[in-house]
């Protein structure tokens, strides 16, 4: 049988070599598993445990290594503020000390806890080689162990390898605390240990290689311990004054991790220099923005629609989050960029930051003061723009991707990356190589960093350094060559004059209710009737709804949509020439559920249904005045 299948079992103490020290104090087998990893590869697993505790538990942060040195016979003085504790055991050799600290996760609960790792081997005249590593917890007693920690006085991990047949074993042990004896749930604690292990060592032995890095740009210990401050300070009171119907220990725990990440970044960047400021484009809740002001820092955001949350945010953040909708300068004024930056649009003053940008009412050309750092956090739509509007206002910028869209605007996939050597590339991947590329042909250096946030969507890039002078990158051939922008205006003022569109969680009644109230188009002279039918989501042929009903199509608040043929024939919208109303015909299903709606009410039952009808048929009104 594969040892990949193989489970652990009770350790038989008659079976394993005796774990003693040279005290005399035994330690007592719990589970033993076979293995076929060699003491190189055993050895590796364990540091990169000791280094990353929270690989076991989520509880734990990190471990900060005070210590890592090898061991000499006779030494009894190590350069450290937390002495270790030396345990030896007998016939095998003390090669290496560690000393670490296990960080908590919530510092309020949890205390942070000081430990030793030793490492031991000894191989024995058959060519056998014994390895342990033991964990000695700097407590005297099980009452001083923290929830995280098992209740114990050690544990110890013993790897028996033979060379020869390539086999081998991995054993647990502890040491108990005299009036802390074997436990269930110190054994369930030792089975999951031990299977960490054991999965880790195999499969680093199968070739397994980690494809995600984190920490590159910045410290792991620096960015945690400024999350868990802002964590203590905000998380509570921020949770339970959410108003929003998403998830707030989903939304308000990463918003506060990505601020933890730009208050060390911009502590790096900035060090010895003023904060020039920041924007937040498509800035959604503000939560972001709202965390940065707190924290101190001058800025401002806007997004095409305004939240409810918005007003539940300090006064200042509240005065700085604006309702406008981005359409770049490229677009708004058809010239070449490079005529149409004028002095205004390079003010340092952020205070006048908006009204200097801002072109026309209601909308923004995304030239923003030199300097000003730019987050585009999930902001969709305008994701591959980002690095395009730093390169223009010569600004540093961070974008999380999240949904793929095109510069035009238009959903779509992006295509895999061309080094991928054939590997298969995931939509998500696609996306990051494709906005990467965009900002390396603007001329910046892309940095990449794997957040800790709680979001598969956790990939941030950041622009900061310069490959290119900003006056040698031609920002027109850059659109052209990734597909063009036409259409991007039309899509951004529908998300502007139908707010629905933009809720990627939307439910079904709550989209046909917005549906269903007088949207006002705003005309102006210039704007004939078909201009009002171009600007509705349900022109045909209704691909920017079909979109919007089928993102994230695995998610519990995902429908599947089959749009019906309205009045007769091929015409999906009708509009009533002396009312300017228009009708649409929509069909919501999602397996065998359907939602039935009529003059925006619900129900019961779908209504009968006539010869060559469709089920669950009905008409919703939008009023154009």
């Amino acid at each position: 049988m594969p040892h990949s299948t193989m489970i652990p079992v009770p350790a038989d103490p008659d079976s394993l070599p005796p774990l003693e020290e040279v005290s005399g104090t035994g330690w007592t087998p719990l589970f033993k598993h076979e293995c076929s990893f060699p003491p190189e590869i055993f050895r590796q697993v364990m540091q990169n445990l000791i280094r990353n505790p929270n690989i076991n538990t989520n509880h734990l942060f990190r471990a900060d290594i005070a210590l890592d040195v090898p061991f000499n016979d006779g030494d009894t003085h190590f350069e450290t503020e937390i002495p270790p504790r030396i345990t030896h055991f007998k016939n095998l050799d003390l090669k290496t000390v560690m000393v670490r600290t296990m960080i908590p996760r919530n510092m309020l609960v949890d205390k942070p806890l000081d430990q030793t790792c030793l490492f031991h081997e000894r191989i024995e005249e058959s060519g056998e080689v014994l390895s342990l590593v033991s964990y000695l917890p700097h407590i005297s007693s099980a009452a001083e162990s923290p929830f995280y920690h098992p209740a114990v006085r050690g544990i110890g991990f013993l790897h028996k390898y033979c060379p020869k047949s390539k086999e081998g074993t991995i054993s647990i042990h502890y040491s108990f605390f005299d009036l802390e004896p074997r436990s269930p749930k110190l054994e369930r604690t030792a089975l999951h240990l031990l299977a960490v292990v054991h999965k880790h060592g195999q499969g680093s032995a199968a070739g397994y290689v980690k494809r995600v890095q984190h920490d590159v740009i910045l410290p792991q210990a620096t960015v945690q311990n400024t999350y868990a401050r802002l964590k203590a300070k905000y998380g509570k009171a921020l949770c339970q004054g959410w108003i929003e119907v998403t998830d707030p220990t989903k939304h308000v725990f990463e918003d506060l991790a990505i601020a933890a990440f730009l208050i060390e970044l911009w502590a790096e960047m900035y060090h010895g220099r003023s904060f020039p400021g920041f924007v937040d484009i498509g800035c959604g809740n503000g939560l972001l923005i709202h965390i940065l002001i707190e924290e101190g820092y001058s800025g401002w955001g806007f997004d095409a629609r305004k939240r409810k949350s918005w007003v539940t945010w300090s006064p200042k953040a509240q005065d700085n989050l604006k309702e406008l909708v981005l359409i770049p300068f490229i677009i708004q004024r058809g010239q070449p960029s490079k005529e149409i930056i004028n002095p205004e649009h390079r003010s340092k003053n952020t205070d006048d930051q908006e009204e200097n940008a801002q072109s026309k009412p209601g909308t923004h050309d995304g030239i923003f003061p030199t300097g000003t750092f730019i987050i585009s956090n999930h902001a969709d739509e305008l994701t591959p723009w980002t690095p395009i509007l730093a390169n223009e206002s010569e600004s540093p910028f961070l974008m999380i991707p999240c949904c793929s869209h095109a510069l035009s605007g238009a959903k779509f996939r992006a295509p895999p990356p061309k080094n991928a050597g054939g590997v298969a590339s995931s939509a998500f991947a696609s996306l990051c190589a494709w906005v990467s590329n965009i900002a390396t042909d603007c001329g910046w250096e892309v940095e990449k960093e794997m957040l800790r946030i709680p979001s598969t969507r956790n990939t941030a890039l950041i622009g900061r350094r310069r490959t290119l002078k900003y006056e040698e990158v031609d920002v027109n051939d850059v659109i052209r060559k990734y597909g063009g922008a036409a259409g991007f205006e039309e899509s951004s003022l529908k998300l502007y004059l139908f707010p629905s569109l933009s809720s990627k969680k939307a439910s079904p009644s709550s989209a046909l209710d917005t549906f269903s109230q007088p949207q006002r188009l705003n005309p102006t002279e210039e704007q004939d009737d078909s201009r009002l039918v171009s600007l509705l989501p349900f022109s045909s042929p209704f691909q920017n709804f079909l979109d919007y009903t089928n993102t994230d199509r695995n998610r519990d608040s995902s429908i599947s949509s089959e749009f019906l043929v309205a009045h007769g024939e091929d015409t999906r919208v009708k509009r009533s020439k002396i009312l300017k109303k228009f009708f649409v015909t929509v069909t919501f299903s999602r397996g065998k559920n359907y939602w039935c709606y009529r003059n925006s009410a619900l129900l019961s039952r779908p209504p009968p249904l006539g010869k060559g009808d469709v089920q669950d048929k009905r008409v919703i009104k939008i009023s154009a005045i």
